[in-house]
């Protein structure tokens, strides 16, 4: 979580014991930032997202396309616990008040220090 978007780094396993690590930038979220005014609120979301994605952990990744750092752009999928499917992270994120939706246009959400964290309400923009 260096940006304002959560990154992630996955080791992709392509079978026939051949893997690779690529990064990734979740789409449609925005977290507040691990670095400067946001920085308690980034690191109680960055806690969150630890206890969700954690090493081992199963996902799938939808990937949109590579940003011009080299990133790929996706939606993180995880398996239902309590009915047949997936659900996309960034919206469990999102409900729980850890970020809002921010499809990257126009100007970033920005997170107010003084306000209950995580968010209470509607988070989505």
């Amino acid at each position: 979580m260096l940006l304002t978007v959560i990154l992630l780094i996955a080791v992709l396993m392509l079978g026939f014991r051949i893997y690779t690590e690529h990064r990734f930038r979740f789409a449609g979220y925005n977290a507040p930032e691990v670095r400067g005014p946001e920085r308690e609120m980034g690191l109680i979301a960055k806690r969150y997202l630890q206890q969700i994605l954690y090493p081992g952990k199963e996902i799938t990744i939808q990937t949109i396309k590579a940003d011009s750092f080299g990133r790929y752009l996706c939606y993180v999928f995880l398996e239902a616990e309590t009915f047949d499917g997936q659900y996309a992270l960034q919206d469990k994120l999102i409900k729980a008040g850890y970020g809002v939706y921010w499809d990257g246009k126009g100007k970033r959400p920005k997170f107010n220090p003084e306000q209950p964290y995580p968010l209470i309400g509607d988070t989505t923009a």
